[in-house]
Order: structure tokens, then C-alpha cells, then sequence
């Protein structure tokens, strides 16, 4: 129940490329636009109720990889490195439901009854049969059309922005966010008022690669998710602004390209964007912080945002 897609090689692959793997088992996984879609030297895998652009084998619940799988919103192998997209298969998929229930009983080998959720955290087997791929179609999941979602980066913040119609019974959205893509936290929520037009600034920001998704809630429990949006947001702000030492252990210096410490308050961030600390003291005591990498966010006298520089603990 994997999907590969989207990836790009210079050689062989883009999907899976691999030597010497004969004994590789393949199940239940969509393979599909890639650069190319396997890459096996001496030994191929096994493959069973899969999809694999490209493949004629329908043997063992397999299907002729010369269809479009029909995903809901998916980008170009030649775009590659994203995390973009939506990978899970429309309504009128013709692999929706074509997977193989099997490994999910128990004492199956591999025994996989302890997972009944796909990658979104949504029941594993809509309509009795399993979807190939990670995701698992679930239609008429909210009662909402998400038009357009959008995450830019503008004077040190980033505004999440979204547009929706058809919303009915939607109870509220979670905004998320991301440094790696993978784990998400929720930044804010917003109540659902059926305006369609809905934005989120988010100024706390740590620098660097950082991921927004919507969680979409409705009145009945269910939830949908959002694609995800990158932004980039280096170290921002004012460059005259300095910090140092860096990495210190004790107390860390914020000044201007005169040399003279700024005045303001001072916020603290982890990696994953977390207030760990505030202070207007300057410097900044991080004697009591773990060691690692966090942010310091700059704000003056007058509650301007100014800039966010990187500091290291040690």
C-alpha cells in the first residue's frame, strides 16, 4: 500500500531502481509517474494487486500499468524534489477498491490487522475492498469543495489563505504547519461561517523549508486534509542585525551593525516553530535550553517583527 509518484532519476528507476533484488515483494502499491517506473538488474520483484505505469502483467490481481490512475492533484516527475500534490485516486479511479484484503487478517503473513487507517489517518477499507496506493478514497468525505489553497511568504510572515464552497456542516479548519513535511502541528483554527473566503497569518516563523496543510473538520466528526504548501523563510529581517556567540551555552548577544544591543522582546523558537522562551533581557540567557538549533524572533519597542536569526546551544 505504497504510491511512488512523481520522482525523478538520472539513470535508471525514478520509481524503484534496484541490483541484485530478486526476492522484493510488491504489494497493493501504485507505481505511476515517474521518469521511468522499475529499475531491477538480475532478479525482478514479485508483483500482486499493483499498479505499475508502464507494465502489461495482470497476473496475480495486477493491472496493465497503461491506464491513469487518476490521482487528485498530482505534478510532474520533471518538477522533482515537491511534496506537493494529492495522491489520493478519484471516484472513477480503475484502481480504487482493486487491492488484496488479504495481509490485513490476522495471522496473515505479513500480518498488517493492526492497521485500519490509510497515511491521512482515514478508514483503510472504504467499501470493503482496499485502494492500491497509500491513500484510501473515501467519497463524500465532507461536505465542502476546497477551490484553492495558498501559502506565501510576505513581509516576515507567511498568510495561508484557502477558498471553499459547497460548505455544508463543516464544523471548523486547523491550520498546520511543518519543518519536514512529515510531522504537522497545529499553528491556529479557524471556525467554519460558510463566508468561503478564509485567511491566517502566521508571524511566529522559524527559518528555513516550512510546510502548511488544513485540516478540515466537520460537524460529525470526519476530517479531510488540505495538499501541502511550501514556503521558504531563510534568516529574514533586517541584515544588520547580529547574534552572537554562535553556538554559545550561557547568553547569546543581539545587536546592530553598530555593535550596540537592540532593545525589544525576544522569543525563543524550536525547530519545529515551538515558543520555548521569551525575555526583553538582552542578552538572551539560554543557559537552561537543551542543546541544539533554535530561531530567535526579534521584536522592537514599538511591536514591529524586525527579524529572526539562528543560534546554537551547546
Amino acid at each position: 500500500n505504497n504510491t511512488l509518484a512523481g520522482n525523478n532519476a538520472l539513470l535508471g528507476g525514478g520509481g524503484i531502481y534496484a541490483e541484485n533484488s530478486g526476492n522484493t515483494k510488491i504489494r497493493n502499491t501504485v507505481i505511476y509517474g515517474n521518469s521511468a517506473g522499475l529499475g531491477f538488474v538480475n532478479g525482478l520483484p514479485k508483483l500482486t494487486y499493483s499498479f505499475v505505469e508502464g507494465r502489461s502483467d495482470v497476473t496475480n490481481g495486477n493491472i496493465a500499468g497503461s491506464v491513469d490512475p487518476q490521482f487528485t492533484e498530482s505534478n510532474p516527475y520533471a518538477d522533482a524534489p515537491f511534496i506537493t500534490g494529492n495522491y489520493i485516486l478519484k471516484a472513477t479511479s480503475p484502481i480504487a477498491d482493486k487491492g488484496d484484503n488479504s495481509f490485513y487478517l490476522t495471522g496473515s503473513a505479513p500480518d498488517l490487522s493492526t492497521i485500519t487507517t490509510d497515511v491521512l489517518g482515514n478508514t483503510r477499507f472504504y467499501n470493503t475492498t482496499v485502494d492500491m496506493g497509500a491513500f484510501e478514497y473515501q467519497p463524500g468525505a465532507l461536505p465542502l469543495k476546497l477551490i484553492s489553497f495558498e501559502a506565501l511568504f510576505k513581509n516576515n510572515a507567511v498568510n495561508v489563505s484557502w477558498q471553499t464552497m459547497d460548505e455544508v456542516n463543516v464544523s471548523h479548519f486547523e491550520i498546520e504547519r511543518s519543518m519536514n513535511g512529515i510531522s504537522f502541528v497545529e499553528i491556529g483554527i479557524q471556525k467554519a461561517d460558510g463566508k468561503a473566503v478564509y485567511d491566517f497569518t502566521d508571524t511566529n516563523l522559524p527559518p528555513g523549508n516550512i510546510y502548511y496543510r488544513l485540516k478540515i473538520q466537520d460537524k460529525d466528526g470526519q476530517t479531510e486534509f488540505s495538499t501541502v504548501k511550501m514556503v521558504r523563510a531563510l534568516n529574514f529581517g533586517v541584515l544588520e542585525i547580529n547574534t552572537y556567540p554562535v553556538p554559545s551555552n550561557s547568553l547569546v548577544y543581539i545587536a546592530n551593525k553598530n555593535k550596540r544591543l537592540i532593545k525589544g522582546l525576544f522569543s525563543v523558537l524550536s525547530t519545529s516553530g515551538k515558543t520555548v522562551m521569551q525575555t526583553y533581557s538582552n542578552p538572551v540567557d539560554i543557559h537552561s535550553l537543551v542543546q541544539g538549533m533554535y530561531y530567535i524572533r526579534i521584536v522592537d519597542v514599538t511591536g514591529k517583527l524586525i527579524g529572526t536569526r539562528s543560534i546554537i546551544k551547546y
